[in-house]
């Protein structure tokens, strides 16, 4: 039977309509529009704790704290004048911060790493979910078919069996 002949019986038989209002695919619409702000905290904070536990581990890091304001330092600092003095505060401050700027980049280097490899990872099981479900449908969609072939063999052999029987009651 012609697919085309099989569709307009199965739109006499009204039983089984329902089942051409099905789609043929899987509709498949855009992420959620939800921003990710909630990923992107806990992942800063996962990482900034992680690289805390990597400067922990190194003992010459300069988090080990600021000089306090208004501290007098011992050693060659003493010699110079109060110019001088501040001048090597000053290039002491600008370096520790270039180096907290350049952690910071690091820890924003491993959250954005971090964060594409599960981006990459849940566009995989995004993938999965579409395949896995497509694969259910077509066997939704053959099952029904089988039961259709079913019901209409047995609508077949109850109205040949019936044109039968008068014919073997025949004396």
């Amino acid at each position: 039977m012609n697919p085309q002949a099989m569709i307009q019986h199965q739109e006499k038989n009204q039983a089984f309509s329902h089942l051409l209002r099905l789609p043929w695919s899987v509709p498949v619409g855009p992420r959620s529009k939800r921003s990710m702000t909630n990923f992107s905290v806990m992942a800063v904070a996962a990482a900034a704790m992680k690289a805390k536990e990597d400067e922990e581990e190194d003992s010459g890091t300069w988090v080990r704290g600021l000089p306090a304001v208004g501290m007098k330092r011992k050693g060659p600092m003493e010699e110079k004048g109060p110019m001088e003095e501040k001048g090597a505060l000053l290039v002491e401050g600008y370096s520790r911060l270039a180096e907290a700027i350049a952690s910071l980049g690091k820890i924003y280097e491993k959250v954005e790493v971090a964060k594409q490899r599960q981006m990459v990872e849940l566009e995989k099981q995004r993938m999965q979910f579409a395949k896995d479900l497509e694969i259910q449908r077509m066997k939704l969609f053959m099952e029904s078919q089988v039961q259709f072939q079913k019901l209409n063999r047995l609508k077949r052999n109850s109205q040949s069996s019936k044109c039968q029987k008068p014919d073997s009651l025949v004396f």
